[in-house]
């Protein structure tokens, strides 16, 4: 299940997760860990959809975090990578 918004995903943590923490769980912890697993997943689709080529596009994504800039045209039409970039944003905007 890829979930596309703020309210699905915490929806699907409430319907997945909850009920199998214990007393002694850190239910922020437990949804960090559910945030990540669903941003990798996100990020698999992506890249399985859009024909990406997965080193190329971790590489993209490091440096887009680290500059905190959205990448250039010529950046991205380099070698095999070919981001859409609205797919991108709607990406980051699914899971920011």
């Amino acid at each position: 299940m890829v979930v596309s918004g703020k309210r699905e995903l915490i929806e699907a943590f409430i319907d997945q997760k909850m009920q199998l923490l214990g007393p002694d769980d850190d239910v922020r912890v437990a949804f960090r860990t559910f945030w990540e697993e669903e941003r990798t997943k996100a990020y698999a689709g992506l890249i399985e959809q859009e024909n990406l080529d997965p080193i190329a596009f971790k590489t993209l994504h490091r440096d887009i975090l680290f500059s905190g800039k959205q990448p250039l045209a010529d950046e991205v039409g380099e070698g095999e990578l070919r981001v859409e970039l609205c797919s991108w944003q709607q990406l980051q905007h699914r899971h920011s």
